[in-house]
């Protein structure tokens, strides 16, 4: 009984790894995109998108230039659909990303989010903003308004 469990979970393992995706599944060859629900989305969408949390993090929390921050919104909004099409915010709900208001990097991509898919707004991220619009980073303000 044992050694027949034990070799329907080989074949359970067998059978699942025959379905995983690897990146060579979503860009072939030296692809930069992938069509995902009828859209482009860039190659590295992900990665860029956590890079630039940090990066604007710093920015807004150690008086980052304006100008600096305003090249990261604008490199973002392109890859901001991205997010949505790929499905990365099922596992990562906009409404979580507006938990910590000592993340506003985090925040303020979750608001470019919000305005370039705007079918995630809800009324209890509409809260949530409002909450920000009190006391957020100035740039951070204006995206906001800009979502609602």
């Amino acid at each position: 009984m044992k050694t027949k469990a034990l070799f329907v979970a080989l074949a359970l393992i067998t059978t699942q790894s025959a379905y995983s995706t690897t990146a060579t599944d979503v860009f072939p060859g030296k692809e930069d995109w992938a069509v995902l629900k009828g859209e482009k989305v860039r190659k590295g969408t992900i990665a860029a998108t956590i890079n630039n949390i940090k990066r604007l993090d710093d920015l807004m929390t150690h008086t980052g230039s304006e100008a600096e921050i305003r090249d990261i919104i604008k490199d973002q909004n392109t890859l901001s659909r991205g997010l949505f099409l790929t499905d990365f915010l099922e596992m990562q709900p906009v409404i979580n990303w507006l938990q910590d208001p000592k993340r506003p990097g985090k925040v303020l991509v979750a608001v470019l989010v919000l305005q370039a898919s705007p079918e995630l707004l809800t009324d209890q991220i509409r809260v949530r903003l409002q909450d920000f619009l009190q006391e957020g980073h100035p740039l951070l303000k204006d995206e906001i308004r800009k979502a609602l």
